[in-house]
């Protein structure tokens, strides 16, 4: 869900995305872009969870999915708060060629406590 919720922020967020969510710490994540989110992360954990989880309620699906998107984008403005702290602009680069299993690993850091502690 968190890859998902990532991809609908970048798009939502480029394209529709007026109001800045925190421009200190992370200046091109937008409001809109949270949202579209939200409600990427939340239906695809409904849709999916429907098939892999049939004995779970739509409810529970639905707020498991709006805490593991929430902490997925704690997890993001975190990680953006060290960078600038650090004074690096992009952290992928301290390990090159590994950008991508970077990235994933470091928004799995936020979302596997809450997920692995139910």
């Amino acid at each position: 869900m968190v890859w998902l919720s990532d991809t609908a922020q970048y798009y939502v967020g480029s394209t529709l995305g007026k109001r800045r969510l925190a421009p200190a710490i992370s200046p091109k994540k937008s409001v809109e872009g949270a949202v579209g989110g939200f409600v990427a992360g939340v239906a695809g954990m409904v849709g999916i969870g429907l098939f892999w989880l049939p004995l779970v309620s739509v409810p529970v699906l639905a707020a498991a999915g709006a805490v593991l998107v929430a902490l997925g984008i704690a997890g993001d403005l975190f990680e953006s708060l060290l960078k600038r702290s650090a004074s690096v602009k992009d952290s992928s680069r301290s390990f090159r060629g590994t950008a991508a299993c970077w990235i994933a690993s470091t928004r799995c850091f936020s979302w596997c406590p809450a997920t692995f502690s139910s």
